[in-house]
């Protein structure tokens, strides 16, 4: 043996004759490769409208078509690592959302963590509403008290704010009187206020871009027991909701 040589003594058949020297030469080994940067893709899946953060499923796919599948945190956040150069699919889905389709590019000359925001769109109305205010009546009436015209000022003035949202004015009542009165009693507030927040905006030209929408529930939507006159009262309103659209 010389170094990366070692020499043989044969006198196997097909030889020069006798015993002849055969020389076996061991090949450097290749250089190392170097490692290829690493890269985690954090994916945040939040609520559009809130910017909350959402529980989800994620659904991705490579450049080659496999599939994986992972879920969120109590933070809607999933981390995980990806190839540099490469693309990906990611679809988020999570109940009461509409669904998310989102394609990624990891640049080439990217290290560390790359982070990227799914924003969701809730379907559920509550999950919609920017503002909500109430407007307390007294016992069997629906006209607007006096004090109670600054909730609906302040209404107007978000309502000049966004346009394009919807409203939702809805009637309750306590549970005195029979269910049918009730009904009847949480439209009636319902719809005075409807039509005050309307003139409102009219003197002053503006107009909403879908109109204001008015519901009865009588008193089955309690917000306080009706065991006490305080409860009542609570329960003898007008609940104005500003949903934001698309």
């Amino acid at each position: 043996v010389s170094g990366d040589t070692a020499f043989v003594a044969s006198n196997r058949p097909g030889g020069m004759g006798g015993f002849d020297i055969y020389a076996a030469i061991r090949k450097a080994p290749p250089p190392p490769e170097e490692p290829s940067p690493v890269t985690e893709l954090k994916l945040s899946v939040l609520n559009k409208f809130t910017r909350a953060p959402v529980v989800s499923t994620l659904i991705m796919y490579d450049e080659n078509d496999t599939r994986t599948e992972a879920q969120t945190n109590g933070n809607g956040v999933h981390v995980r690592q990806v190839r540099n150069g490469a693309s990906y699919r990611v679809t988020a889905l999570a109940p009461g959302f509409n669904s998310r389709k989102l394609e990624i590019f990891i640049p080439a000359d990217t290290s560390g963590v790359l982070q990227r925001e799914i924003l969701l769109t809730p379907v559920r109305e509550k999950e919609r509403v920017i503002y909500q205010f109430f407007v307390e009546f007294d016992f069997d009436r629906f006209r607007i008290r006096p004090e109670e015209q600054q909730h609906l000022d302040s209404v107007v003035q978000l309502l000049m704010k966004y346009p394009n949202s919807s409203v939702i004015v809805a009637g309750h009542t306590d549970s005195v009187g029979s269910v049918g009165y009730n009904l009847t009693l949480s439209y009636n507030r319902a719809k005075h206020v409807s039509d005050y927040v309307k003139e409102f905006l009219e003197d002053r030209g503006i107009r909403l871009e879908n109109p204001l929408e008015v519901r009865a529930y009588g008193e089955s939507q309690p917000i306080a027991p009706n065991s006490t006159e305080e409860g009542r009262q609570k329960n003898r309103r007008v609940e104005i909701l500003i949903v934001r659209n698309e």
